[in-house]
């Protein structure tokens, strides 16, 4: 069996749990790719180092070490080769990690095919000129149209369906999925859903107005957000906390279900409110 392993080295200590992980992996006789510029930072017995993403297509799965961002990168990665992902915690919170920087050794279920592969419902998200597709991109955990560097409130139309369903004075609108909910939309203040449910959450951000809360659709909604013509602040969306993209006058931003899931690798049989407990008392 063969596995890739990416770290992320800009969180602490991500090096030597990604060592840890190379080690019992080699340890239980699966061979190992590791992805990234870590020639001289990494070994073992039998690892390669790819040269591109290609080499995706040898692995059963992608271990990633780091925080949640990782593990958001790396699902994208993995959704382009249909190879699902194992997270390892090396961030402080990491919801999304099945298992914690302590726990390599179960990495034996893992060879031993003792393990499950939950799948999580994504977005498609596409900034529309009229008819026409001019920005397209998967969101795994949320899509936000916000204003740019100018210190002023956004002037924003949010349809569903075609339907309007509110104009918000705001600083913004996050359109996430119910992964994402533990995410910006919760800071943001919205609710925490369990990520068996599948929907799409509609939280304004710092909106001028003490009714505006968060609304919860059906999953095969179609959220339209755009500005009204009134609206003089620069918008921009940005997807997964990556980088934004200018939404130009007259475009609107358009968030469905997409056709596609993201694979996680579940090895332990915690339960998600088990581990939201502890990730939030961990955090205190």
């Amino acid at each position: 069996m063969i596995f890739a392993v990416m770290p992320n080295e800009t969180k602490k200590n991500a090096l030597n749990v990604a060592q840890t992980v190379i080690d019992y992996l080699v340890l239980f006789g699966a061979r190992v790719i590791v992805f990234g510029d870590y020639v001289n930072k990494l070994h073992g017995e039998g690892i390669t180092f790819a040269k591109s993403d290609d080499e995706l297509r040898k692995c059963e799965a992608i271990i990633c070490v780091g925080g949640d961002g990782t593990i958001i990168h790396a699902a994208k990665k993995g959704l382009a080769y249909a190879k699902p992902v194992l997270g390892i915690n090396a961030g402080r919170l990491g919801f999304m990690a099945g298992l914690e920087n302590n726990e390599c050794h179960l990495l034996k279920n893992l060879i031993d095919g003792n393990y499950n592969v939950e799948q999580r419902m994504m977005l498609q998200v596409d900034i529309m000129r009229g008819d026409e597709v001019v920005f397209s991109d998967y969101s795994l955990i949320d899509a936000v149209v916000s204003r740019g560097s100018l210190s002023r409130v956004c002037s924003i139309n949010t349809f569903c369906n075609g339907t309007l369903v509110s104009t918000y004075l705001t600083d913004g609108i996050i359109v996430s999925t119910q992964t994402g909910s533990t995410a910006y939309s919760l800071s943001a203040g919205g609710p925490i859903v369990d990520p068996r449910i599948e929907c799409l959450l509609m939280t304004p951000i710092c909106p001028h107005s003490l009714s505006a809360r968060t609304v919860i659709f059906r999953p095969d909604a179609e959220i339209t957000v755009m500005e009204t013509q009134d609206n003089d602040t620069e918008l921009y969306l940005t997807i997964d906390g990556e980088e934004a993209v200018r939404i130009n006058k007259g475009e609107k931003v358009t968030v469905k279900k997409s056709s596609c899931y993201a694979g996680f690798i579940r090895i332990k049989s915690e339960d998600f409110y088990d581990v939201l407990k502890r990730k939030f008392e961990s955090d205190k």
